[in-house]
């Protein structure tokens, strides 16, 4: 085994789970809360639904459901009921301690309108994520967890019920955590990522419709001659008839239409399925529902995007328009309402036969859902992360013709004393000739190393150890080993990863991974 010093670092404890952004990825109407499976025995401390959940008072709910994930919808899940709690003003924190044991699944529910009863059956609705977050340092998937119906038994007073439809926006319980027993909790922390390489999709999601901020502005995308685009600040929405006479669309509420091209053309196209709810697909398959970006990255049809919920047939709204020369395909929602309102949007699709795409925006309602716009070629797809369009200004944003993903490391079991610490080296490119694990007992930091002629590659472990491997494919596996020795124990060891490439990649000839901070310990 490699002998690792022993430096004394303390274990750093979270007292909180760390959860994702607020938005529609949680709320969709049956979103509740979330779940997870506990990885070490521990205490939940404290519980909250933050003020964001828009009710005056906070109801919580934890639930085991065992060592089996609970169902989705339209099974029915039963549990054991932890702790309920009704009347708390919301944000506050409510005190509690509610051991969790190992392996078993947990709910944690809250914002229902409030009841009351024992008792729990709950009709699931689709599950969401995972998401990351984790458990006093321990790397811990949540999924999103909800009710259709209600929480109790069917016909007992309900503790805990669906609020009205459309929308009540939870989705969130803060939940506090403490580590129980004595001994020192091994960890595995991620430290920056890989050298990127290329995406494929690229999207902005703006959680509630008052943060869209593209109102009289433009998306293209341009052909960059490798079946990728290059995408920008540019182009303009057009008037409604200039580029030939406007023909209604039959498309009503949730609903889709396929449209052939008669005198237009689009390279690869004959044809595309437009959803009245915002996103323009090559071919039938991506459904009639607006989406989320873990949805529009898995879709089976290449599309373009400015997704939200219209509502083309309300009373007073505008109608979906298409328009067709041999210069261009445009199709517009004319001032189409959002759902549930009367305030209308204006968005453009524009098909050109080089192949250039623009979405343009005109005026926006800044009411009803969520918007998400961008493009994705057929799923699955690599998520690239939240865009900020607004602030691309005169750049660019290039996207791959495939997902290229980065050199990534991940460390396969906690670094306990006494045990093997595996690590998996992935997504290691078909070029690779050569990688190099690297260990240390430091972090030097360095998120570019752009002046030894690798930019967009970092550097997250000092150079003390180095192990070369000859590449035989996208996979490696390297194992530290770790004394038994309690002089280890609390220990900080880091590590990183790096692929030499012919034909090389970069002036250096080499790309790295993300770095793994391993904190040594006994739990």
């Amino acid at each position: 085994m490699l002998f690792v010093a022993a430096l004394g670092v303390a274990s750093s404890a979270l007292a909180q789970m760390p959860l994702p952004a607020f938005s529609y990825t949680y709320t969709v109407p049956w979103a509740r809360g979330f779940w997870f499976q506990a990885p070490i025995n521990f205490a939940i401390t404290g519980l909250a639904v933050p003020n964001e959940a828009l009710q005056a008072q906070q109801v919580v709910e934890v639930i085991d459901f065992g060592t089996s994930p609970p169902p989705v919808f339209p099974f029915t899940a039963t549990g054991t009921t932890l702790f309920y709690s009704n009347g708390t003003a919301a944000g506050s924190l409510i005190p509690v301690s509610i051991p969790i044991v190992a392996g078993h699944c947990i709910g944690i529910l809250g914002a229902c309108t409030p009841g009351t009863g024992t008792g729990l059956s709950t009709s699931m609705g689709p599950s969401m994520g995972p998401f990351a977050s984790d458990i006093l340092g321990i790397a811990t998937t949540i999924t999103m967890l909800g009710t259709q119906f209600d929480i109790a038994t069917a016909g007992a007073g309900n503790p805990c019920w669906q609020d009205p439809y459309p929308y009540n926006p939870l989705a969130r319980v803060q939940v506090h955590v403490a580590q129980t027993g004595t001994g020192t909790i091994a960890t595995n922390t991620t430290l920056g990522a890989g050298c990127v390489r290329s995406n494929a999709s690229m999207y902005e999601n703006f959680e509630w419709p008052h943060q869209f901020d593209l109102a009289n502005t433009a998306l293209t995308f341009a052909p960059n001659g490798s079946g990728g685009y290059v995408a920008s600040l540019a182009g303009s929405f057009l008037p409604v008839g200039s580029t030939s006479t406007p023909t209604p669309l039959t498309l009503g509420d949730d609903d889709e239409i396929t449209q052939m091209f008669t005198v237009g053309s689009f390279p690869g196209w004959t044809a595309m399925t437009i959803c009245s709810n915002g996103f323009i697909s090559k071919a039938p398959g991506n459904g009639i529902w607006w989406l989320l970006p873990h949805q529009m990255l898995s879709m089976p049809q290449t599309a373009f995007y400015a997704t939200h919920d219209y509502s083309p047939t309300s009373t007073g709204s505008g109608r979906i328009v298409w328009e067709e020369s041999a210069s261009r395909i445009v199709v517009t929602w004319n001032g189409v309402y959002s759902y549930g309102s009367t305030a209308a949007s204006h968005v453009q699709f524009q098909f050109y036969p080089t192949g250039t795409v623009t979405i343009a925006f005109g005026a926006m309602s800044g009411l009803g859902n969520g918007h998400l716009v961008g493009y994705s070629p057929e799923g699955p797809n690599h998520d690239p992360g939240n865009t900020d369009i607004s602030a691309l200004g005169t750049g660019t944003i290039a996207i791959g013709a495939t997902d290229l993903l980065p050199l990534t490391l991940a460390a396969t079991t906690r670094p306990f004393l006494g045990t093997w610490w595996p690590l998996a080296t992935t997504n290691i490119p078909p070029s690779g000739v050569l990688g190099v694990d690297i260990f240390g007992l430091g972090d030097p930091a360095i998120a570019d190393l752009g002046f030894l002629g690798m930019p967009g590659c970092g550097l997250r472990s000092t150079l003390d150890v180095m192990r070369s491997w000859t590449v035989a494919g996208a996979l490696h596996i390297a194992y530290l080993g770790i004394p038994n020795s309690t002089t280890v124990l609390g220990v900080d060891v880091f590590t990183t990863s790096a692929v030499f490439q012919v034909p090389a990649v970069n002036a250096f000839g080499a790309i790295t991974s993300n770095g793994i901070r391993g904190h040594i310990g006994n739990l």
